[in-house]
């Protein structure tokens, strides 16, 4: 007993000591759980904010409000992202890991016996570049722990490793812009008299915006000759007519 107290205590020490041989190592998962592509930052980039009307009143449809988006139009050169898991686990050596290899005897036998488990526990180790329990066993016996066979070991979940890549082309993408403010003029022409209206409006989720007109129509004593709606935003604007023909449609459909 007097020789297995110093040997174990010596054992110990030099655990102790080499503990500095482990380290934490990523690993990132074999099979990617995403991939797309967009267009890539940086000065070969151009953006564009654009105020564009994707619906307005007409002659067959009075009814139809204004209909704006606003969003940024986004070109360059084009890169290849592909997402994949990551983890971390312990690696390296330390003879405390020895400890573990006496269970070689009981838990091999229930790894095998437990065969519907198998394919799964190999799927895994592979995916990870991990060893599975054989091999973690075998490595005990010389004290290398390979992705934290023990329990006090066990893995930590990373961020997202990103795989980028550029390819040759060059692309567009479209950028919605949500909650964005939006300056709205309504300017009406009649035979004698002009009108002004002037509001601020927020773009929703999806960067659009409806402006019904019949709030403004019912203000005028008759129908307008010509409606321009003119729309403006910090870096873009544009503009929309309504000629007599869709005024005076609006005009008797507000008034019904």
């Amino acid at each position: 007993m007097r020789l297995y107290r110093p040997t174990f205590i010596l054992i110990t020490l030099i655990a102790f000591i080499n503990y500095g041989c482990m380290h934490l190592e990523a690993h990132r998962k074999e099979t990617p759980f995403d991939k797309y592509a967009r267009v890539a930052s940086g000065p070969n980039t151009t953006k564009v904010r654009e105020l564009t009307v994707s619906a307005q009143p007409t002659v067959h449809n009075p009814q139809v409000p204004v209909m704006l988006l606003y969003s940024e139009r986004v070109t360059g050169p084009e890169e290849m992202v592909t997402r994949h898991e990551a983890r971390e686990y312990w690696h390296g050596w330390n003879p405390m890991v020895m400890l573990f290899a006496p269970l070689t005897p009981i838990l091999l036998p229930i790894y095998y016996l437990n065969r519907s488990n198998n394919e799964a526990v190999r799927k895994e180790a592979k995916e990870w570049g991990c060893p599975d329990l054989p091999h973690m066993l075998l490595h005990s016996f010389i004290g290398i722990a390979d992705c934290a066979p023990m329990p006090a070991f066990t893995y930590r979940q990373l961020p997202v490793a990103e795989e980028i890549h550029q390819t040759d082309r060059t692309v567009e993408e479209r950028h919605l812009l949500a909650q964005q403010s939006v300056q709205v003029k309504v300017a009406a022409q009649g035979a004698k008299w002009q009108k002004s209206t002037v509001l601020t409006v927020l773009t929703d989720a999806e960067g659009q915006q409806r402006i019904p007109l019949d709030s403004v129509f019912k203000e005028f004593p008759h129908a307008p000759l010509e409606v321009t709606v003119i729309l403006t935003a910090d870096e873009a604007h544009t503009t929309v007519h309504l000629d007599s023909h869709a005024c005076e449609a609006i005009y008797t459909h507000v008034k019904k």
